[in-house]
C-alpha cells in the first residue's frame, strides 16, 4: 500500500472514529441536559436523606474507569497475536492485499479499542446521571462531567492514531519473529 493510500485510509477511518465518539459523547450530554432540566423543574422525587446511590456510582465509576484503560489493551494484544499467526501467502490480488493489510486491521483495532473504552465510561456516565435524577446530588453531575472529559480526551487525532499504529506494527513484527 502506498503512502497516499495510507493517508486516505487514515483520514477516512479518523472521520468515522470521530463520528462514533462524538455520538457517544453527544448522547450522554443530551441525557445530562434532560436530567438537569427535569430535576430543576421539580419533576423528580425529592432527594432521599441518605444518598447511597451517589456513593455506589462513585465506586462503580472508579472501578470501571480504571478497567476501561486495561480491558481494551487485552483485546488488542489478543487480536495482534492472531494477526501475527495469519498467513498472507494467498494475497495476489491488490484489493485482497489492501483489505488484509496490517494498516487496515490496526486502524480497525484502534477504533474497536476506543469504542470499548468509551462504552465502559459511558455506562458510568449514565449511572451518574440516573443517580442525579434519583437523588439530586451535584456530585453526580460533577462525576458525569469528569467522565465525559475523559471520553473527550480519547478523541482521535491523526498524530495519536499514527503513533499508536506504528507502535502496534513494531509489536506485530516482534510477534511475527517469535513464531
Amino acid at each position: 500500500m502506498s503512502d497516499s493510500d495510507e493517508d486516505i485510509l487514515v483520514t477516512q477511518r479518523l472521520r468515522i472514529m470521530r463520528v462514533i465518539l462524538g455520538a457517544l459523547i453527544g448522547g450522554c450530554l443530551a441525557f445530562l441536559i434532560i436530567a438537569v432540566i427535569l430535576r430543576q423543574r421539580g419533576q423528580m422525587a425529592p432527594p432521599p436523606a441518605l444518598a447511597i446511590f451517589t456513593y455506589v456510582a462513585l465506586g462503580f465509576a472508579v472501578f470501571w474507569t480504571a478497567l476501561s484503560f486495561i480491558i481494551p489493551n487485552f483485546f488488542v494484544a489478543a487480536e495482534r497475536r492472531k494477526m501475527a499467526k495469519a498467513s498472507e501467502r494467498y494475497l495476489n490480488d491488490p484489493q485482497v492485499r489492501l483489505a488484509a493489510s496490517d494498516m487496515v486491521k490496526l486502524l480497525g483495532l484502534y477504533a474497536t479499542r476506543m469504542i470499548i473504552s468509551s462504552a465502559i465510561i459511558e455506562g458510568c456516565v449514565f449511572f451518574f446521571i440516573i443517580t442525579y435524577m434519583l437523588e439530586g446530588s451535584p456530585y453526580c453531575l460533577v462525576g458525569a462531567l469528569v467522565l465525559l472529559g475523559i471520553m473527550a480526551a480519547k478523541f482521535p487525532n491523526r498524530v495519536r492514531v499514527e503513533r499508536w499504529v506504528e507502535m502496534q506494527r513494531e509489536l506485530l513484527q516482534q510477534e511475527r519473529m517469535r513464531i
